[in-house]
């Protein structure tokens, strides 16, 4: 399956946003895995993890940009906010932390984070996981299969 890859920061423009239990998803696919999930008997929490994977800093170093508008380089000093990761659901069977992202659009970003988030994960600040990153209802039923086996 080849994934898109899109390059907008407005990531929200023309995507349905369902309400299922009063969470307001960001996606489709987002409501359809939870209530698959919910009905396979788990107990998903919906985006509460949020993992910093880089820390923000204020530059001191002089950096010159070119601007949006215009040609003339300029002087950027502006400080850095954390790079953060929140996956979409999180649960915790026998004793693993499930970790499920839903893609369905792929973002230019997604692909660095997901590799310092693998990373993070290799720490074992948050025990034993099991990381799934499903596209489609068919992929989550796949993947409670693999759970419910362990």
């Amino acid at each position: 399956m080849k994934k898109r890859v899109k390059k907008s920061k407005s990531r929200d423009a023309g995507f349905k946003h369902p309400v299922i239990d009063g969470i307001t998803f960001a996606s489709g696919t987002e409501g359809d895995v939870y209530v698959v999930l919910k009905k396979a008997g788990f107990k998903p929490k919906y985006e509460e993890l949020k993992v910093t994977l880089v820390d923000g800093f204020k530059p001191t170093m002089p950096f010159f940009i070119k601007p949006k508008k215009g040609h003339v380089l300029k002087l950027d000093m502006r400080k850095f906010v954390n790079t953060t990761y929140t996956p979409d659901f999180t649960f915790n069977y026998k004793n693993y932390l499930i970790i499920v992202e839903v893609k369905g659009v792929v973002y230019e970003d997604y692909a660095i984070k997901r590799k310092l988030f693998r990373q993070y994960l290799e720490t074992g600040e948050l025990g034993k996981v099991i990381f799934f990153e499903v596209y489609s209802v068919e992929n989550a039923l796949q993947m409670i299969e693999i759970i419910k086996g362990l």
